[in-house]
This record gives structure tokens, sequence and C-alpha cells, in this order.
């Protein structure tokens, strides 16, 4: 038997909470509740394995005992109680002993399966508990559905009250699954595998766990065929079905073949039965649900336990059948493959080549997890073991592109023996690349690419070329991304969706030749809401690209277009949409929309297993964090970050955020100690491309805080050329505040006022507040040390406004001291900057009207989180509802 335990993190720490108050002498009772095997037992145990030393009475309901009075307390006691005995009396006894044993300390009191409780024994705990007020008793009541449960009047109540506090308990998320999958046996299921094993079993632990005991490891990541139900839920189903008449049975059989909910008369058409009689007789025995829909009557299973119970139970040949009839009926040919497929007995060439160009297809318009499912299945249908060898190799790159890496990993570790060099070598080469050793990827890829018969079969070699030149721009090797880009671009013809490598080429462009060049390529592109899925890369890169030269506003455009047809998205476009997305907001000040779409890019690379991204992602993600002082979330997402540091662009990114804390912390040891070896790393293409990544200027700062101004001046100059090179004016405001603060420790006064002046002229074209702030900040620390107070004054009370504005608390509280030694002592309140990156996301999302369950959905977290995250939020600022804290984060509010 499996036993593991996952998650629920939220729900003990309120146990916990609670358990702290009754320590106090506040006694409290908890109702845990939830469906069957939904794991409250399991919970209640967990958090009292943790305390060895409590003394607990433990009594469990019975099914078969239901009728045996007092048989529930007589457990808790220990002792027996005659039927006829007083309720009252007996709870007197019960309340007496609870008295007693807390002369050791807290005590708990766990009463398990209450619905089974018999009726004596709940009036005598009943009266117990209510009668506790300054006693150490934690009391913890475990039901299925109280509402439904036949139980006193005054338990009702009790459990009713405002001061009980009620853990419901629901399914497992997906994430937790996966999390429960490897406590168990040490294999990682798949984020795809797990989301379908999550809708499949609403995340229940005990269906999880009966499927993982059962079924053989492999079955859980292959998507291209259904999970059959446990054993024992099957039963029920399969016996409840057997009881209803022939009619009714031949029209679940055929429900169970299809995409439900399905109108009824396709039903019907395929089971060739009249169908209402039939439904009425299936939903009284809770086997079908119906659903009126806008143009007639829909049918539905109530679970898709109870579909895959019936699916497997109508036996092998009636499946086929149902599945072959319903192909000739199917009206799409999405859902005519479908059922083509689970009709197929053996290898079918014919329909695996047509199941292979449908895919590609599919790849032509962005649809990769659906391609990968297609592809997979054309490999079992191929008829020879070469072709069956190319198509897994193809489906592994659809796959990787989808974001279902633990499946591609895993095809790539199982391909046949005899499988082609080209594709062997590929395969490996994206196992590499997922996992993040570039280094190892670069060859393997290479040689699928000199392997391959370019002419014969371009496929394998377009998408090694294509992965290249994603490599290649990651490592800084420029030149040579646009040469496998146009490679790729060169044999792929129109039978590929070569959306990514044309995505690729725009930022590799822009390294090489700058934004105009860069964007030329790309003018004819519309607007994202107006666009196609073919475009959706080249809109991301175009994003990248605006960013980077300076045009916020055109950047913000293009992917706040995008995300809002993210379902259209794949994993890799909406990873780095939020995260490009979550960088322009930072530069133009909206640090809290900057920090939600930096959570989400994160959790995304968690969810889709792009283990080689998030590097980048936790960088980018960390900055706000960082200059907010927020050290824990920015130490968090670094030390995430450092084991993926291979990548030449994760360097760059993770030196950078590391000195944006470690300047925030004033720490210029760990800059130095951080960014020098970005200076190995500066012949490659955006290292040091001015408004990538600045970091010259820190790295200046630092080394002028150490007393050396000759490398201070060494590491500015380079940078202050090239940026004057491109007029990016983003990167001069703060190259100047960077050279004034360097010529004024040389005294040479008026060249750093007119470095000062010249980057604030800079900054007004910029839109970047708080590196004008920044500059502010540090013009009004030169005046106030020449003897200039006013002017100093006006300067710092600039730079206050927006620092206190954006929650940037390090150069908030520099400012301050500064303002003071001007003579002037600024006061402020709570702002959002004391709150963490998420609790911030779950603030401004609720301040927009969201419900708590959409802000789970949007940020990818159960609602349990965002109701813990939201209490201390609303203490934090200081407010009691939504909508006082819609107010305080609207226009002109005081976030």
């Amino acid at each position: 038997m499996i036993s593991a335990f996952v998650g629920r993190v939220h729900e003990l720490e309120r146990l916990d909470k609670v358990f702290e108050q009754v320590r106090a002498g506040i006694p409290h009772l908890v109702l845990v509740d939830g469906a069957a095997g939904i794991g409250k037992t399991t919970l209640v145990r967990r958090f009292l394995s943790g305390r060895p030393e409590l003394p607990v009475l433990h009594a469990s309901g019975d099914e078969n005992e239901t009728d045996l009075p007092y048989g529930v307390l007589s457990q808790l006691t220990g002792n027996p109680h005659p039927a006829d005995r007083d309720p009252i009396a007996a709870g007197i006894e019960f309340l007496e002993r609870l008295g007693t044993l807390q002369d050791g300390g807290p005590v708990a009191v766990i009463v398990d399966d209450i619905h089974w409780a018999d009726l004596p024994s709940l009036q005598a705990i009943t009266f117990a508990l209510r009668r506790l007020r300054a006693d150490q008793v934690l009391s913890v009541v475990v039901a299925r559905e109280p509402a439904a449960t036949d139980m006193p009047t005054g338990l009702r109540k009790l459990l009713e009250d405002d001061r009980t506090a009620r853990i419901h308990l629901s399914g497992l998320p997906a994430a937790e699954l996966r999390e429960f999958r490897r406590s168990v046996d040490g294999l990682v299921l798949g984020s795809a595998a797990a989301d379908r094993l999550w809708a499949f079993t609403a995340g229940n632990p005990l269906h999880v766990r009966e499927l993982l005991e059962h079924l053989p490891a492999g079955v859980f990541d292959d998507l291209t065929r259904p999970l059959p139900a446990p054993h024992g839920y099957a039963s029920l189903v399969l016996a409840r079905m057997a009881a209803c008449g022939p009619a009714t049975r031949d029209f679940l059989a055929a429900a169970s073949v299809l995409t439900l909910p399905s109108p009824i008369d396709g039903i019907a058409r395929l089971a060739a039965v009249e169908p209402l009689t039939a439904l009425d007789e299936a939903v009284s025995a809770g086997l079908l649900e119906e659903q009126q829909a806008g143009y007639g009557l829909q049918v539905s299973f109530p679970h898709p336990l109870t579909q895959a119970a019936i699916y497997q139970g109508v036996g092998v040949a009636t499946r086929h059948r149902l599945h072959a009839r319903a192909a000739e009926l199917a009206l799409s040919d999405g859902e005519r493959f479908h059922h083509r497929v689970r009709a197929a007995t053996g290898p079918d060439p014919e329909l695996a080549a047509e199941l292979a160009a449908f895919a590609r297809d599919e790849q032509r318009g962005g649809l990769w997890s659906a391609a990968g499912t297609h592809l997979l299945q054309a490999a079992h249908l191929a008829g020879d073991e070469a072709h069956r060898a190319q198509l897994l190799g193809e489906a592994i790159g659809a796959l990787a592109h989808a974001g279902r890496m633990q499946e591609a990993a895993t095809l790539a570790q199982r391909l046949p023996a005899g499988c082609p060099a080209d594709v062997r070598a590929f395969a490996h080469g994206v196992l590499a690349q997922i996992q993040g050793r570039s280094d190892e990827a670069v060859p393997h890829l290479t040689e699928a690419w000199n392997r391959a018969d370019r002419a014969a079969g371009p496929l394998m070699a377009a998408r090694a070329a294509e992965q290249l030149a994603l490599l290649t721009v990651m490592e800084g090797h420029t030149a040579q991304s646009i040469l496998w880009a146009e490679r790729a671009l060169s044999i792929a013809g129109n039978d590929l969706d070569m959306g990514i490598v044309r995505g690729i080429r725009l930022p590799a462009m822009f390294f090489l030749h700058g934004p105009g060049k860069a964007l030329d390529g790309v003018a004819h592109l519309p607007t994202a809401a107006a666009g196609t899925r073919r475009d959706h890369d080249q809109l991301v890169g175009r994003g990248a690209v605006r960013t980077w030269s300076g045009d916020l506003r055109g950047a913000i455009a293009d992917l706040t277009g995008l995300l809002a047809c993210s379902e259209r998205l794949s994993a890799f476009q909406r990873i780095n949409a939020h995260a490009h997305l979550g960088n322009a907001l930072h530069l133009t000040g909206n640090w809290d929309e900057a920090i939600v779409h930096g959570e989400i890019s994160v959790t995304l690379t968690e969810e889709f297993d792009q283990r080689w991204m998030a590097g980048g992602v936790l960088a980018l993600a960390a900055l706000v964090p960082a200059k907010r002082g927020d050290r824990a979330t920015a130490e968090q997402h670094l030390s995430e970050g450092r084991r993926l540091e291979k990548i030449a662009a994760n360097r760059l990114y993770q030196g950078v955020a590391e000195a944006w804390l470690a300047t925030s912390q004033g720490d210029p040891a760990r800059v130095l100690r951080v960014l020098h070896p970005l200076l190995d790393l500066t012949d490659r293409g955006g290292v040091d491309e001015p408004g990538v990544m600045d970091w010259r200027d820190l790295l200046s700062d630092a080394h002028l805080a150490v007393g050396e101004p000759d490398c201070a001046q060494a590491v500015l100059a380079p940078f202050e050329r090239r940026a004057l090179e491109r007029a990016r004016d983003v990167s001069l405001v703060r190259v100047f505040r960077a050279k004034g603060n360097l010529l004024a420790a040389g005294e040479d006064l008026t060249g750093a006022a007119e470095a000062f002046e010249r980057g604030l002229r800079h900054a007004a074209r910029a839109g970047v507040p708080f590196d004008r702030a920044r500059l502010e900040l540090d013009f009004g620390c030169f005046l106030r040390r020449r003897g200039s107070r006013s002017a100093a004054a006006a300067r710092l009370t600039a730079a206050h406004h927006v620092f206190a504005a954006l929650g940037a608390t390090p150069f908030l509280e520099r400012c301050d001291r500064e303002l003071a030694a001007c003579g002037l002592a600024p006061r402020r309140g709570p702002r959002s900057g004391d709150l963490t990156a998420r609790e911030l996301a779950v603030a401004r999302l609720v301040a927009t009207g969201r419900s708590n369950q959409q802000v789970g959905r949007e940020l990818l977290v159960s609602v349990k989180t965002v109701e813990y995250h939201l209490g201390h939020v609303f203490t934090k600022l200081g407010v009691t509802n939504r909508a006082e804290l819609a107010a305080r984060f609207a226009p002109g509010g005081d976030p």
C-alpha cells in the first residue's frame, strides 16, 4: 500500500495557528470536511505526527455501528457506557475527563467519520464541547458533507458557528500530484500528464493512489491512451450499469467513447437506440447528467472516472466497433482521427502518414501540444522501425515546444535500438537543451544536422537547425544564430512551422545590426489582436527588441496584446511574453504589474518544465523585489537560478539581478564579485549591448565605492561610447548618473553637474522613473555636499516621491537620510513595497475585481493560497475589505 503525503501546507499552517491559541487557553473546534478519499484523516494524522507528546483521544464512526449507542464515546473515554444512559450525564463525565487530562497540558479530541457516529455519542460530545471556556482542548471533527449528515441540532450549530475553524479539503492540484508521484516511487510525472491525472481524478489522493498502485509507470506519461478508472470505483459504476436495461447500457457505452458533453442525438445515432428513455434510466442510476444547451439537450458524465469505468467495462470488441462507427459520424478531422486511432488494432502505415501530415498542419498553426500527441500516435501506428523512430524524433521536438518536457525527455531516453543516427542525435540534443546543458546540446544537434539527409528528408535537419539557432543566440553567438536560422528556413519549405526561428532572428539581428534592421523585417506584422498563430513568435521577439531599444510603449502593446489571447500561445511564447512584459513594465515604473507578470513567468517555467529558460526568467522576476529591498523573494529567485547558469544569457541576467540586490543592500564587494565575470563574456552578443541588461554603471559604482576610481572609469567609458553611438536614452540616464558620481569623486564639480544635467535630459525622453529618481537622488547628494541645500532638497523631494510610489525602500531610506540632512523629514505609512512579491501579485489582481478563484487561475495557484496571501495583504496594508484594497491600488490611490 502506498503511503505518501504532499501539499496541504496552508491547511497545516492553519492547524498550527489554532493549536497555538489552544496552548494559550483558548479552546478551539476545527471541522475538516471533504469528499471520500480526499485526505481528511491523513491531514489530521500528519498534524499530530509532529506532536508526539500531545495526548490524543481518538474515535471513529463506523457505517456498521451507527445504531450502537455510545460506540464512539466509548472509544474516546476507554470505558463502556450503558445504552440507556442519559447523554447529559455521559457528557458531564467526558467533560470532567478532559479537565483532568489538561493537568499535563493541551489535549486533542479527534472524532473521525462523524457522519457514521451514533446519536447518543454525538449528543454527549456536543454537551461537553459547548462548555469548554478556558480549556486547552483542540477538538477536530472529520466529516464528508456535514450539511447532508444527520446530526443533533446543537452539534450542527456548533460546527456552523463563526468561531469554528473549517478546513475544507479539495483535490490536490496538478503540481502536487507530481510531487505525490515522486514521493511514491521516485519517478517524475510530466506536467501534461499531471494535468490529465488531475482532471481525471479531481486530485483525489485515494483515486490517484489506487491508479499508482495498479498501473505500470509508463501509462501516466503516455497521453495517447486513456487512463482506466480505479478498480474499486469501477466496480461500483459497472454494478449500477448492469442493473440498467439493454438500451440504456448501449446508450452508456456509446456515450463513453465520445467527448462529453455531447448532444443526445449524436449519442443516439451511435448507439442506435431511442435516447430519452435510456437517458432517464441512466440519470436515475447516477451514471449520466443532462445539460440544457442553446439548441437542445446535451449529456455528460458526473465524473471522468465514471466515463472511464464504463469505457473499460464494455469490452474491447464493443469499444473498437463504436470508435469505428464514431469515425464515420465525426464532423471534424480532429475528432475523426481520434476515433480512427482508437479503432486501430495494429500497425496502420496509411493512418500513420495521415496523422503525421495532420500534425504538421497543427504545428504551422502553433498547436504544438496537439501535434505532439498526434505524432506519438502516428509513431505507434507506423509500419516499420525507421519510420517510427523518425516520427518519435519529430514528436520530441513538438513536445518540447509545447512544454511537455518530461515526455520529451522520456521519449529521448527510450528510442528504439534501430533509430537512425540523425534522429538519435537530435533527441539527445533536445534532451540536453531542456535540462539546461547547452554545452552538450550543441554537439548533438550539430551531429543531427550533419548526419541528416537534407535532400531526401529535410525535417530532422530543419528541426536541428532551429534548436541550434535558439541555443546559439542564448550563448551570445549571434552571427552563428542567424546562420542556423537561415539554414532552417531554407530547407523547411512550407511543410514545417518555422515561427520560432523567425522569432529568434529578431534578437540576433538586434545584437548584430541594431534595432532598425531587426524591426524592418517585422514592420508588416499586424497588432497582436489581429495577428495569426504564425505571427506570435515574431511578436514576442518584436516586444523584446522594442524593450531593449527603448520603445517601451510599443513593447507593452505587443506583449499585452499577445497575452490577451494566451490560450493560443505555446509554452515558449507565454513564458517569454510574460517575462519581457514584466521587464518593460518594471522599466516604466509599473512595478506592481511587473511583479505579477514576473511571478507568472516563473510559475510557467515550473509548470511546463522549461528548465533551460528558468535562469533568465527568475532573474527578471528578482529585479523589482531586489530594488524594493524584498531580500527574501529576490534571494529565493536567485538561488534557484544559480543552478541554471551554464547558458551565457542566464549568467548575464542572474549577475545583473544579483548586483541590484547587492546595490540595494549597500554591498559593493558583492557587486564586484558577481559582475566581474561578465567582463569575460563581453564578446557575446547582448552581454554589453546598451538597453538589454545594463550593468556597467553598477560595476562602476562599486569600484568607486571601494576606492578604485580608475577601474570605475575604465569600466564605464566604453559603455558610454556604445550608448551614445546607439542613442539609447535609457542607458544614457544610467551612464551619466554614474559618470556624475565619478567626476564628483575626482573633484571635477563642473563636469559632475553637467553629467547629471545631461542624464536628466535623457531621462525626460526615456520614461524610466526609477532610473530618473536614482539620478535625482545622486544629483541631490552632490548638491547638498556643495552647500546648495535648497537645490538639493528639490532634487531629493522629486526622487523621494518616485521611490515612495514604487516602494523602493532601500533607496527611499537613503533619500530620507539626505532630506533630513537638508532639514526635511518626510513621513510615509505602509505601502505596497511592504508586501512580498506573491502578496503583491495577489493584491493587484484582487484590486481589479477578480474573485479568489480567478486570481488562483491566473497565478496558477490554489484558491487556498490566494486566501492565505490575501489575509497578510489586509493586515500589512491596514485594510479590512476588498473595496478598500481596490481604492488603495486605484489611480491616485496610496498603495
